[in-house]
C-alpha cells in the first residue's frame, strides 16, 4: 500500500460514477491549498504561550550575589571539606558570597557571624531555606 496521495479523477471522468479505486460509499475530496499554513498560524500564539508559562513556573528563584542556604535538620549540608580536620563534614547552612562558600556553621551561628535579612534589614544577608528531606551538595 502506498503512502502517496491520491491525484484527483481526470476531468474526463463524470463525478458520478464511483473510482474504482477508492473505498465504496466515499467520495474522493482533494486536500485544500493553504489549509496547513493557516493552522500552523493559529497554532504559534498558543505554542509561545504554553512556553512562555512554563518557563515562568520552573525558574529558579533569584538569590541575590551574598545568602545563606539552609536545611530544617542540622546535618542537612554536606560540605566535601576534607582538608580542615577542626570542622565536620555535615553542617546546616553554608554561605554564598559571589558564588563562593565563605562561611558554614548552624542556623544561630550564621546568624551571628552574618545577621539575618529579617531581623536586620538590608544589613542581613537572605536565608533560602530548602523544602523537607533535601540535602545539599555544593559543587555537584
Amino acid at each position: 500500500m502506498s503512502l502517496r496521495r491520491r491525484k484527483p479523477p481526470p476531468a474526463s471522468v463524470p463525478p458520478d460514477e464511483p473510482d474504482s479505486d477508492a473505498p465504496k460509499g466515499k467520495t474522493f475530496v482533494p486536500p485544500q491549498k493553504g489549509l496547513a499554513k493557516r493552522q500552523l498560524f493559529l497554532m504559534i500564539p498558543f505554542v509561545l504561550l504554553s512556553l512562555y508559562l512554563l518557563s515562568r513556573s520552573t525558574a529558579p528563584p533569584t538569590l541575590g550575589s551574598h545568602y545563606a542556604l539552609c536545611t530544617r535538620q542540622p546535618d542537612g549540608i554536606i560540605t566535601m571539606n576534607e582538608d580542615d580536620p577542626s570542622t565536620t563534614l555535615r553542617t546546616q547552612c553554608i554561605v554564598v558570597k559571589r558564588g563562593k562558600i565563605v562561611g558554614t556553621g548552624l542556623v544561630e551561628e550564621v546568624r551571628d557571624q552574618w545577621g539575618d535579612a529579617e531581623t536586620r534589614g538590608n544589613l542581613g544577608i537572605k536565608i533560602v531555606w530548602t523544602r523537607k528531606g533535601e540535602t545539599v551538595l555544593p559543587g555537584l
